[in-house]
């Protein structure tokens, strides 16, 4: 179209517009000399000429816009569309115009929000002159690519999958490097395997140091083995210095022994192994820079992605298995538990479990019985051999574990035999399997500054450690001084410790501590003195209980205190009127287990709380004690959202004939206070009034932490009715105790897993935001100096183990290509290497990558030792990293599929709306919108916005809440949790069947009034009046079922920001065989519906987006090696965390491989349009926002990453300069706007 921008009277200007492509596809038949031709050509002209209020306000934007800008579109709802010139080169179709009730029903949608009437900001266009496609569509074009960058290795694949495996042989050859198998029994020695396709497998004897020992490989007609010279000749390990591998001592798979970079055979291969990045991190040519055509598929990832386990699956296997180990009384005990209970249950309620047999952990054994349908046919208790054995133990045994390596090779051949096609079904789209191989190729540059950071993150530590212990032992000695005069009774922390000394006897294990309180003593593991003779605490940690306590920590002004039963919290002073009455001890029901209780000496059992130092501490804080003459615990104010969730509350009490009145009356009564005919409250207008660490947050594990949640929300009271105001309120409710200590109110901390569990540290890593916001704090200066130091050091003491192990492979001179040792920054000072990470390229059943450090990382913290890590992945010299992280990818997956869901337009539901327009300055985006409906800061409203969409519940969100805000009430939580989903979820409706249709006309119900789906609380009461038969929650999940399948036909999202994408969501989740809407990916057979039933929905919804986000990934791997290739851009793959992607590119081609990557992110996003069903593409999200050409890796190129262990930066330190961050334009003038050279 010519243009689609129009601020009023849309229903005319969309008939122009459809009379334009009629009159465009006319005059492209029509002769350019006729007249229709050119009546055809004036009338388009007239259409690109702008109108005054459009000239003005191209006028206002023309300092960003370039005057050859071709003209602006729009679409319904006033997103812009990328310029039509671009989308008929993509999508080669043409743009469905929406009808004029398709408008109105979409515009009353985003006004019910509060969404509508923000006049939108023209963008500027960049000239970006696209590539040609290698097709008649986008898809055509990606699967076209795929498939010439795949098909050398699916040929070899093939080739080694179609025979059966020869014989293994019958003795081993004990010579150092490779030695070759045939057939006929002879041996001989060669370089490295020479075939296409190869079975690999590398042992390493673990306690004898870093490098492999043994390696087997396996092709279609030969096999091979491989042994360390050090294995074989008894030399010590040569390491490099540092700890680096010596790449001459690692296994040759491309080059002879000793060979430089000029003579690998560099043609594609592909080898195959069980976990194979393990094996990959000791093939020698993968260390060299210049990329390697050898790729690896991995068995136990395409596993995974077939028949893994979720989290929560694996826990559950876990304790079966572990159950399966107990005595034979304990399990005749269990077994005759689960006869009883199996009473209960309906005859297929095993079917639920289906998952446990289609599904395997990820382990070899396991693995090969699952697929190949019987156990392994050897013993794998060898392996113990590598784990815990020495290299003379190998050299004993060289022939057994030889033959066991064999085995393992031809076990995994087998399973290579099965897995590959269900993999190709499973996972159809070419463009999968590029982009695996891609990933598989995964290369971390280091120098010399690698040795260097982890020296000084050691020796940082180290010094706050020292300091931090000194400050915790000057605290212990201070608090000795209220010994004096019995001070530590009046003392609010110290008062219940236990202060006894001890005789000194001849059992006395240390004269010089008897003098001393026990709870000091403990602190002294052995006697040290000072030089005054004094004793010095040898072992003070910060996860002694005792540690609060010296540090006078408090909550909100409050002293912290401890119990047993209750865990952490504090006190206040209850009402004067509470401290005088005293409370009957609770009678102990049958059955119920005693509380915990501490044991206690004489010493703390006298103690005696200081109550009057409360008081006056209240005073002090001008919170004087109250004297109303009221209970402390006492009903909380019902907040308005829970008494008018269920109108069904009021019409239960009703006969049919009211209710039949009742109904007629809402249908004549005014919209604004009409029941919804979908029996939920009347949808009300909204009122007037860092992404990627969160991802990592809400992941897999969110059906394990909703679990929690939904557990500990069984145990509490439900919300607060006007039925239950006369009931007894439970304390934890109100998290309030009045028989902790006499005279106070005890309230616990929150847990993170909600009120329900104990905290254990107040020092733990989930109360540091509280200690940065201020409400915990130490009540002196040390104190708080241990804290700020704890803080520190906890990222360096959670990674230095995994960074200290990684394999560095050190580079000499003739492993480096010319480019970079004719570089004006190289010298032989630099010390290169590499680290090839140990990537599972599909670690969970999301697909999501997973590795233990890199996929980890965290950004740079000034408080945090050792966080600089990714900072020291450096580019070497001539190369810089060239890479940008998918702004808001997941959101925008989401927000496309809701989208494509419902209108067919980019942004017609509330939520795309939001994720494209939406903005933080005038409170339209997502985040904005949550803070507003549940009055709380956009920070936590985002990390509640991103729980949710990957399926967090209500229940877990008030955890979340109560986190936020420790002062929060339980019904304070709820209610503000259920604000929330009201307006982003929205409610569940339930569509009846004929039979529940058929009910609900016998209540008085109309067919309109069912129309669209109801609520449970419908269903329920429409199955109680129509069979005259209660139903409570205390009834069976069985009869809950039986009325959900007798009357209703499945349900939807109604009434939310949300409710049309998680409706999308949930019917890919819910389908016979769920497959990700642009790739067709399957997912795993132990999520599918018929294995599962209705149960794991939280993973299944999450897996529909994060296996969609790895779909993206896969798809932008694929094209931007298409362009490199096309463009002779010199560059390999270097990293991809999740929505972040980096490259290593020559310097000179540095601008054009950040043009090529803003161009992959165009055509990538408008492969997710075309097969969703959208031939268009909203301008804001075409190219990234900018793509970074660095030296190192960092989140941000301005960053200069200091930290404890990196004072004085990147720059001064390292000699790392600033990188530069280029939009699309800059990038497209660096390279003279064009990616040819």
């Amino acid at each position: 179209m010519a243009v689609v921008l129009n601020y009023c009277h849309r229903c005319r200007s969309m008939t122009v517009n459809l009379f334009s492509d009629h009159l465009r596809r006319l005059s492209s038949e029509t002769p350019a000399g006729s007249q229709l031709g050119s009546t055809t050509r004036r009338f388009s002209t007239v259409l690109k000429t702008k109108a005054p209020k459009e000239e003005k306000a191209d006028q206002q934007s023309s300092s960003t816009s370039k005057p050859s800008d071709p003209a602006v579109r729009f679409n319904l709802v006033r997103i812009q569309m990328i310029p039509e010139e671009q989308r008929q080169v993509l999508f080669k179709a043409p743009v469905a115009i929406p009808s004029s009730s398709t408008e109105k029903q979409c515009i009353a949608h985003l006004k019910a929000k509060g969404l509508w009437g923000t006049q939108p900001k023209p963008l500027s266009v960049p000239d970006v002159n696209l590539p040609a496609l290698l097709g008649v569509n986008i898809e055509e074009h990606f699967r076209n690519i795929a498939i010439e960058q795949t098909q050398p290795y699916v040929d070899a694949l093939d080739k080694l999958i179609a025979r059966t495996a020869p014989p293994l042989p019958k003795k081993w050859a004990f010579t150092p490097g490779w030695t070759k198998y045939s057939t006929d029994g002879t041996t001989e020695g060669v370089p490295f395997p020479p075939d296409d396709a190869l079975v690999f497998d590398v042992e390493t004897c673990m306690t004898e140091g870093k490098y492999p020992t043994l390696a087997t490989a396996l092709s279609s007609t030969n096999w091979y083995s491989w042994c360390s010279r050090r294995l074989v000749d008894n030399t010590e390990e040569p390491l490099a210095p540092g700890g680096r591998l010596q790449l001459e001592h690692l296994i040759p798979l491309e080059a002879s022994p000793g060979s430089s970079i000029d003579q690998v055979d560099w043609r594609p291969r592909v080898a195959v192994g069980h976990n194979v990045s393990f094996d990959r991190s000791y093939i020698v040519e993968q260390y060299f820079p210049q990329g390697s055509q050898l790729r690896f598929v991995d068995t136990m990832s395409m596993h995974i992605a077939l028949a893994g386990f979720t989290t929560a699956q694996r826990a559950v296997h876990m304790k079966l298995n572990a159950a399966r180990k107990k005595k034979p009384e304990e399990i005749a005990k269990q077994k005759a538990i689960a006869k009883k209970k199996a009473s209960s249950k309906r005859d297929d309620d095993n079917s639920t479990q289906r998952w446990l047999e289609v599904g395997a952990m990820n382990n070899l054994e396991d693995v090969y019985q699952l697929h190949c349908s019987a156990k392994l046919p050897y013993d794998k208790q060898l392996q113990k051999v590598f784990v815990d054995g020495t290299l003379d133990q190998v050299r004993e045994k060289f022939q057994p574990l030889m033959t066991y390596c064999g085995n393992d090779v031809r076990a995994t051949h087998q399973l290579t035999q099965a897995l590959i096609p269900k993999f190709r079904e499973a996972m159809p789209h070419p463009v999968t399997f590029g982009g695996l191989l891609e990933m598989s190729s995964a290369y971390l540059p280091v120098n010399k500054n690698w040795e260097t950071y982890i020296s000084k993150s050691n020796a940082a530590c180290d010094k706050l450690e020292q300091e931090m212990n000194n400050d915790l032992v000057k605290l212990a000695r201070e608090r000795l001084a209220l010994r004096e005069n019995d001070e530590y009774k009046n003392d609010l922390w110290m008062w219940d410790l236990d202060w006894s000394t001890q005789k000194v006897t001849t059992r006395t294990k240390s004269a010089e501590l008897a003098g001393y309180p026990k709870w000091f003593r403990d602190m002294c593991d052995k006697v040290e003195l000072d030089e005054k003779g004094e004793p010095v605490p040898g072992k003070v940690s910060l996860r002694m209980r005792v540690v609060p306590k010296l540090m006078q920590l408090t909550w909100d002004g409050w002293p912290l205190h401890h119990t047993m039963e209750h865990g952490w919290g504090w006190l206040e002073p209850a009402p004067l009127e509470a401290m005088t009455t005293v409370r009957s001890p609770k009678k102990k029901k049958k059955d119920e287990e005693e509380p915990k209780k501490a044991k206690t000496t004489k010493s703390q059992a006298d103690a005696v709380f200081p109550l009057q130092k409360l008081i006056e501490l209240a005073t002090k804080l001008g919170r004087p004690v109250a004297t109303v003459k009221e209970e402390v615990v006492k009903p909380l104010p019902e907040p308005e959202s829970v008494l008018s969730d269920d109108d069904w509350d009021k019409i239960s009490e009703m006969t049919p004939d009211q209710q039949q009145t009742f109904f007629a009356q809402q249908k004549d009564a005014p919209e604004s206070t009409k029941v919804s005919r979908r029996f939920g409250r009347p949808e009300q207008p909204a009122p007037t009034i860092d992404d990627e660490e969160l991802s990592k947050i809400f992941g897999e594990d969110l059906e394990l932490q909703d679990f929690a949640a939904r557990t500990q929300a069984a145990k509490q009271a439900k919300y607060i009715t006007s039925k239950d105001k006369q009931k007894p309120v439970k304390e934890a409710e109100v998290n309030a105790y009045l028989d902790v200590v006499p005279g106070c109110i005890f309230r616990r901390l929150t847990h993170h897993n909600g009120i329900e569990f104990n905290v254990g540290n107040p020092l733990a890593k989930d109360f540091l935001q509280y200690f940065e916001s201020g409400i915990l704090k130490a009540s002196f200066g040390s104190a708080s100096d241990v804290i700020k130091h704890s803080k520190m050091v906890t990222y360096w003491h959670n990674n230095k183990d995994r960074v200290e192990s990684q394999l560095v492979g050190h580079l000499e001179i003739e492993h480096l290509p010319d480019k970079i040792v004719k570089s004006p920054d190289y010298n032989d000072d630099l010390r290169l290497g590499a680290i090839l990470p140990r990537l599972t390229l599909m670690g969970t059943v999301t697909r999501r990558a997973v590795e233990a450090t890199w996929m980890t990382a965290s950004n740079a913290k000034p408080g945090r030792i050792g966080s600089e890590l990714k900072a020291m992945i450096q580019a070497p010299p001539g190369f810089n990293f060239v890479g940008a992280d998918v702004d808001s990818q997941e959101l925008w997956i989401a927000a496309i599929l809701g989208d494509a869901n419902w209108l067919q337009q980019h942004g017609c539901t509330a939520f795309g709306w939001m994720t494209l327009q939406g903005s933080k300055a005038d409170g339209t985006d997502m985040h904005s919108k949550t803070a507003e409906q549940a009055g709380i800061g956009r920070d936590h409203a985002k990390i509640l916005n991103y729980g949710r969409i990957y399926g967090a519940g209500r229940e877990y969100t008030a955890v979340l809440l109560k986190n936020f805000s420790q002062d929060l009430t339980e019904a304070q939580a709820n209610g503000k949790a259920h604000r929330i989903y009201s307006f982003a979820k929205g409610n569940r409706l339930y569509r009846l069947n004929a039979l529940g249709k058929f009910l609900a006309e016998q209540c008085g119900l109309s067919p309109a009034d069912t129309e669209q789906g109801i609520k449970y609380g419908a269903v329920k009461q429409i199955y109680e009046l129509a069979y005259g038969k209660q139903f409570s929650e205390k009834d069976s999940k069985k009869e809950y079922g039986q009325i959900m399948s007798h009357m209703t036909e499945g349900s939807i999202w109604a009434n939310g920001s949300e409710s049309h994408m998680f409706n999308m969501l949930e019917s890919v989740a819910n389908s016979p065989q769920p497959r990700t809407p642009v790739l067709g990916c399957r997912i795993s057979r132990c999520l599918m519906k018929e294995n599962v039933e209705d149960d794991f929905l939280t993973s299944r919804v999450n897996w529909v987006v994060q296996s969609s986000a790895v779909d993206y990934l896969h798809l932008m791997l694929v094209c931007m090696k298409w362009l490199m290739r096309k463009y002779d851009i010199k560059g390999r793959f270097s990293l991809s965390i999740h929505d972040e992607v980096r490259y290593i590119v020559a310097e000179e081609d540095r601008y054009r491989a950040a043009l090529a990557l803003h161009i992959t992110n165009l055509l990538t996003r408008a492969m997710f349009a075309y097969k969703v069903g959208i031939c268009d593409l909203p301008q804001s999200v075409a190219y990234f926002s900018a793509v970074d050409v660095d030296k190192v890796i960092r989140k941000e190129v301005n960053l200069d990453c200091s930290t404890p262990s990196n004072a004085e930066g990147l720059e001064k330190e390292y000699g790392v300069p600033k990188g530069e961050a280029l939009d699309v334009f800059q990038a497209l003038e660096k390279c003279s706007g064009k990616l040819s050279v």
